[in-house]
Parts: structure tokens; C-alpha cells; sequence
């Protein structure tokens, strides 16, 4: 750790000369900048802690992003200034360091001394994979699914402590790992199954579903067609756009409601399934997606009975901000990053650190957001 330590202090000498502003902007150029070169490079990238290996797909010059050199080198390079602007070092720069075991050839960029064989325990995603991938991508109006998306993980759901309401209900296979310990948990302090109404539905289903609601509310309101369009829109999912399609959302209701006939109602947020849902959903990955005061933001009304599964940490931070889910991706898309004495997350756009494939390990994890960027979240040891 202390040859590390020694060595990439003496790379970020070169990058901050003292910390001066100025001098950084010697050695880095920013986005805006990029019209100087002709051509942009395309990367494979292979990343970890203390790792970063970049090996070009085209003839464009070795530009290396310096949100992938913290990815990899936090502790040293976390003095660079950040204004929200992507910046970029070129690789030459890197090669007046040989102590830093920079290895630069015409395609290949390779940094660090955690060096590894590449097929050693790496995970690989491909950045422009269609589907969402992962656990928080966004499933709304603006970023629906497509018509023949199906998590190929789901599983039926069979638990001593998980009511559901019809057979072969199913959900993500991790989602229903985390559902069965947060009904067990729920069990213990209640001991009461928690019941399940709604969980994935596919997009035929959903589609049925919004059908037979614009007919009810023409038939029931008097509406035409583009008003009782709206109107169900507010209360149930244009196909595409519902979570349930996505095998993470799942909607609850207890006895007590069920023997009113009032299945999935705004009451339930007074019952004690409610309440110790929305304290105890995080511990488990889950989030109350549509809350009462947000409604402006989800456009869709509160549902106190509908959870997603977002996965730790991100539920914790979600419940801790008080955001949706579009309030804490967009905040990762502008600031780029979150830090957490556990973790560290830090979004990615793949044109601008001019990468179509990542390999990862090392405690890492990446997910996508469904509207073009990458959520890279990395577990401290």
C-alpha cells in the first residue's frame, strides 16, 4: 500500500504541481475542449480498485477521463477541481512517470500495480445494451420499457410469511430474495404474513388492464376518449411504463382492508403494514416509489401499497434525501458522484469517458438508468 501510495502521489504531482488551478488546466482540457481533435477515441475499459486499463477500438488519440481515474485512484485524485465539467488528461503526460507503472502502446493505456490475468473474476457490461440492466433503472412516461422486455431471473413466489393473493406470482430473482427476509422480519415483529396483490405483470396484462380502465371511466364519467385516457393514466400505468413489467415493483394490502373491499387504497398507509413499510422498506432495498408529496414529479397519485426494489444502498439513500427515484438519478447525473463512508457511487455517461464495454470487480457493481447513463457503485473493504 505504501509503494501505491508513493506512486500515484507522484502522478498527481504531475496533474496538480501544489494543487495550483492553473496548473492543472496545463495538463487537462475539458468537453467543450474536444473539438481539437479530430477524432474521439473507443475504449474497452477494465477497471478496479487501484486498475485501470483502456485498450482503444479505433485510430483516435489516447485520451483518458479523469472520472475514471478516480473511479480507480480515489484517494489520489480527489484534490482535482470539480465544476461539473468532464475533463481528460492525455496519455503522453502519463508516460513521464515510470514509477507509476503506466504501460502506453498505440491501443493500449494500462495504470496501477493491482494488475490481474483478464479473465480473473471479472464482471463485463456492454454500454450499449438496450434493456436496463440491474436494479434502479427508471421505469416511467418519459423511460418505459420495451413491449417484450421479461427479467429472465423471475421466480414464483413461495414463503411462509408472503401471502399472495393468486398462483404463479413471480418477481426478480434477487427483488424476491430480499422480499422473503423483509417478510420474515415483518413476521417477527407482527407475526403476520404480509400479502401480495400486485407483483409482475407483463406488458399484454398491463395493457388489458389500462384498456378496461379508459372504457370504465367513459362508461362511468361520460368522458371521450383522450380524457379517459388521462384519467386512468393517473391511476394505472400506460403499458410500457408500468414498474410492474419490470419484476421489482409489488403492491401489499392486509386482511383488515381485503374484508372491506378496499383492496389498494390510500388507507393503508395508517395501517401497521404501511407504517412499518415505509420505516423498514430501505433496510431490504425497497422504496415507497410514489409518495404523497411528490406527486408532481411521478405523475402518478400516492400509492402507499406500491414498493420497488431498488437495492442497497441506494434505498437507503433515497429514504435518508426524501427523493423519488428520478429526484435521486437525476442528482447523481449532475453531481456525478455520492460518497458514503461504505460506498462510493459515481455515474457514467458512455460518450464521455468514450467507452462501449467495462470489465469490473474488486467490490464493484453497475447498473444502467434506463435513459442513456450508468450508476457504478463501489463497496469499500
Amino acid at each position: 500500500m505504501k509503494k501505491r501510495g508513493t506512486i500515484f502521489l507522484i502522478l498527481i504531482t504531475i496533474f496538480l504541481l501544489s494543487g495550483c488551478n492553473n496548473q492543472v488546466q496545463k495538463y487537462t482540457f475539458t468537453q467543450e475542449e474536444l473539438g481539437e481533435f479530430e477524432s474521439l477515441p473507443k475504449y474497452k475499459i477494465w477497471i478496479g480498485e487501484g486498475y485501470l486499463k483502456l485498450e482503444k477500438k479505433n485510430n483516435a488519440p489516447h485520451l483518458i477521463s479523469l472520472d475514471l481515474l478516480r473511479i480507480a485512484f480515489p484517494e489520489y485524485l480527489s484534490d482535482i477541481p470539480e465544476d461539473g465539467v468532464p475533463r481528460y488528461v492525455k496519455a503522453e503526460i502519463l508516460t513521464k512517470v515510470p514509477q507509476a507503472q503506466v504501460t502506453v502502446t498505440e491501443n493500449i493505456v494500462e495504470i496501477g500495480i493491482n494488475k490481474r490475468e483478464e479473465t480473473e473474476n471479472y464482471n463485463y457490461v456492454n454500454l450499449n445494451w438496450e434493456d436496463p440492466l440491474g436494479y434502479i433503472f427508471l421505469v416511467n412516461k418519459a423511460f418505459p420499457l420495451n413491449k417484450n422486455y421479461e427479467d429472465q431471473s423471475l421466480k414464483e413466489i413461495k414463503s411462509p410469511h408472503l401471502q399472495p393473493m393468486y398462483n404463479n406470482m413471480r418477481l426478480s430473482e434477487e427483488a424476491l430474495l430480499n422480499l422473503e427476509k423483509m417478510a420474515d422480519a415483518f413476521y417477527k415483529d407482527n407475526k403476520l404474513p404480509l400479502i401480495l396483490v400486485s407483483t409482475y405483470r407483463d406488458y399484454n396484462h398491463q395493457d388489458r388492464l389500462f384498456t378496461n380502465r379508459i372504457a370504465s371511466n367513459r362508461a362511468n364519467y361520460g368522458l371521450n376518449y383522450e380524457d379517459a385516457y388521462k384519467k386512468a393514466s393517473e391511476i394505472i400505468a400506460i403499458p410500457g411504463t408500468s414498474e410492474h413489467q419490470s419484476g421489482l415493483a409489488i403492491d401489499f394490502s392486509n386482511s383488515s382492508l381485503m374484508q372491506k373491499g378496499r383492496t389498494l387504497v390510500s388507507d393503508f398507509s395508517n395501517e401497521k403494514e404501511g407504517k412499518w413499510l415505509l420505516n423498514r422498506g430501505k433496510d431490504f432495498g425497497f422504496i415507497l416509489r410514489y409518495p404523497k408529496d411528490k406527486t408532481d414529479i411521478t405523475e402518478i397519485v400516492f400509492e402507499p401499497w406500491h414498493y420497488r426494489y431498488v437495492g442497497y444502498p441506494h434505498s437507503q439513500i433515497i429514504f435518508e434525501n426524501n427523493w423519488t427515484l428520478e429526484e435521486y438519478l437525476e442528482y447523481l447525473e449532475v453531481e456525478s458522484k455520492y460518497l458514503h463512508e461504505d460506498y462510493d457511487l459515481f455515474y457514467l455517461d458512455s460518450q464521455k469517458i468514450f467507452g462501449d464495454e467495462i470489465y469490473y470487480f474488486d467490490g464493484i457493481k453497475i447498473e444502467n438508468d434506463n435513459k442513456g447513463g450508468w450508476i457504478l457503485t463501489k463497496f469499500k473493504k
